[in-house]
């Protein structure tokens, strides 16, 4: 039995070791993309600097711009962009990726806190998916907001002091540079910690960017707010249609009703928040997983942005006991890592759905709420 022991012992470590060479070297070619010639390198980097500048330069944006699909609070968080030629700005990126990474791999590992023999297949699992490096090569905001996002709750998960609020709140103030990826996360933020402080700060901090925005304009802020609407109603419909998949966008389309994109999101966006306060006391990571799914499944998303899958996975691996949870995580990870079938991702992922839905309704609110008060 020990030697079966060390000999399982040492696979794990040999598979974790290799998968974590081919994270670092797909990562580093994603880099080599970012910065060099080709006419997709830093693309999305670039459109969000030549929207920055129109924005505070009183150019028109939404009406000229098609790409400028983020809100107006999302121009103020973006302002340092309009500070560096697109050259340095892309050098700014690549390191601040790099921290990122190195956040997002220790994130996986603090919460599925593996065996020593597993911890390199751990710090793997985000590295080397197919998802962050296109995001990467194009210069997408998807790893800042997710991790952002994600670190936010963690420290509001922490001890009750103002600081851990104001750093919580100021943490997912930038996570919403991207809402449409972190939106969702903000149940988890007002209903995990068992305090309304850390939401309350993260919302008013936007708020302020918002107003920011506004004030720089000449147009009236509803004018604004109006024109951003239509452009990102616009360009998820077309992007549902030209790369998109995967989202309720996606699937009323192919039922023939494009009108009930807006319902089919609310209803997510809604009944994301009966999980997290549903589940406020259970284990965070499993809520977590859950936002992570309704996030990637409420809107138009492209492939990159099937990063936000990765807290599903996280909590689906805490499940040690279950052979069936842990199957589907390695299963909806490999679809990751590998170019598959998009019918494959998405069925991985109703699949997690399904069983992290399972695994918070099992835990009653109330006996949740003992163990908390019991310490």
């Amino acid at each position: 039995m020990r030697r079966e022991g060390s000999l399982s012992s040492a696979v794990a470590l040999l598979c974790g070791v290799a998968a974590l060479v081919f994270g670092v070297v797909r990562l580093s070619q994603a880099l080599r993309s970012l910065r060099g010639n080709g006419p997709r390198a830093a693309l999305n980097l670039k459109q969000r600097h030549e929207e920055v500048l129109a924005w505070f330069g009183g150019d028109s944006v939404y009406e000229a711009l098609p790409t400028a699909v983020y809100p107006p609070g999302s121009m103020t968080l973006l302002a340092p962009l309009g500070w560096l030629d697109p050259g340095p700005a892309t050098h700014v990126y690549a390191t601040l990726t790099l921290l990122l990474c190195a956040g997002l791999a220790w994130w996986m590992r603090r919460s599925v806190r593996p065996d020593t023999s597993w911890v390199a297949l751990t710090l793997a699992l985000p590295l080397a998916t197919l998802p962050l490096a296109e995001g990467i090569a194009l210069g997408q905001l998807h790893l800042v907001s997710l991790v952002a996002a994600v670190a936010a709750v963690t420290v509001a998960l922490g001890e009750r002091s103002l600081a851990r609020d104001l750093v919580a709140g100021a943490l997912f103030a930038v996570a919403l540079v991207k809402p449409s990826n972190t939106a969702l996360f903000f149940w988890a933020l007002l209903f995990l910690p068992g305090r309304i402080r850390p939401a309350a700060i993260a919302a008013a901090l936007y708020g302020i960017a918002t107003g920011v925005a506004l004030a720089v304009r000449q147009e009236s802020a509803l004018q604004l707010l109006r024109e951003w609407a239509f452009r990102a109603m616009e360009g998820a419909r077309f992007g549902a249609g030209g790369g998109g998949y995967g989202s309720m966008h996606d699937l009323v389309a192919m039922l023939g009703l494009p009108r009930a994109s807006v319902l089919a999101t609310l209803l997510l966006l809604g009944g994301g928040g009966v999980v997290a306060w549903r589940s406020r006391r259970a284990d965070p990571w499993l809520v977590l997983g859950v936002l992570g799914i309704a996030a990637r499944l409420a809107t138009y998303h492209r492939s990159y942005d099937d990063i936000l899958i990765l807290p599903a996975i996280a909590g689906a691996l805490t499940l040690r006991g279950d052979l069936i949870a842990l199957s589907v995580a390695g299963v909806a990870w490999l679809s990751l890592v590998t170019p598959a079938p998009p019918t494959l991702r998405v069925a991985t992922w109703l699949a997690l759905l399904v069983l992290l839905l399972r695994e918070l309704w099992a835990c009653p609110i109330a006996d949740g709420e003992a163990r908390a008060s019991g310490g």
